[in-house]
This record gives C-alpha cells, sequence and structure tokens, in this order.
C-alpha cells in the first residue's frame, strides 16, 4: 500500500511539471487584470500568436505545481478551439497557467516582453 500511496504521488507531481498550449486562434494581453470585453486589452496579432505558441511549445517542462497568490504585471488570455480559454499571468520572473508556475530566467522574460511590443 506504501508503494502504491508513494507512486500516486510521484505521478501527480511529474503531471504538475508540464503545460502544454492547444492550438490558438486568438489573443488578448494587458498590463494588469482585465475581462473579455474590458476596454483596456490589446488584441494579439498573428505573429505575435505564432510567436508565444512556438515559445510555449519549447517550454512545455519545467512548470511547478503552485496555488498562491501573486501580483500580475502582465495578463494574457488564449481562445483555442471548442470555446476553450487559457489565462495566463506575469508577475516578476513568474510566468503563472492555471495553477503551475515557471520560473524564468532574464533572457525568457525579455523575450516574451519584445512579444508584446
Amino acid at each position: 500500500m506504501k508503494r502504491f500511496f508513494v507512486a500516486v504521488v510521484t505521478i501527480l507531481l511529474l503531471a504538475g511539471c508540464h503545460v502544454e498550449l492547444p492550438p490558438v486562434e486568438e489573443g488578448y494581453f494587458a498590463h494588469g487584470y482585465f475581462t473579455v470585453d474590458s476596454p483596456n486589452k490589446a488584441a494579439l496579432s498573428p505573429a505575435q500568436l505564432r510567436a508565444l505558441t512556438e515559445w510555449f511549445s519549447r517550454r512545455q517542462s519545467g512548470w511547478l505545481f503552485r496555488i498562491e497568490d501573486y501580483a500580475l504585471d502582465t495578463c494574457l488570455v488564449f481562445k483555442h478551439p471548442h470555446n476553450k480559454i487559457t489565462w495566463v499571468y506575469l508577475s516578476g520572473n513568474q510566468l503563472w497557467v492555471r495553477d503551475r508556475m515557471k520560473l524564468l530566467t532574464g533572457d525568457e522574460r525579455a523575450e516574451l516582453d519584445a512579444i508584446l511590443r
């Protein structure tokens, strides 16, 4: 029984270390919080969506499971097929997707900032 418990915990921990972004149809971003109909959001261009999709595909692993509060500085929302939505939050060198967090290097953060300009 103990081995079973250890195996289940290990699988759950490993499952939390991976984030895969489904195909993106459109997206928006804003500095700070916004809602779907907020006037302070900006649409992401097709080039930005391609760059962000590629950026996320190269960084699917290395995520940590975390549940905590954070003060975001940039918010992204991606719309996927079948009306699915992914909210992404940047807070300093932390990138949040749901309850997954990835610590960014300075170069990774600079790359994201360049994509969003």
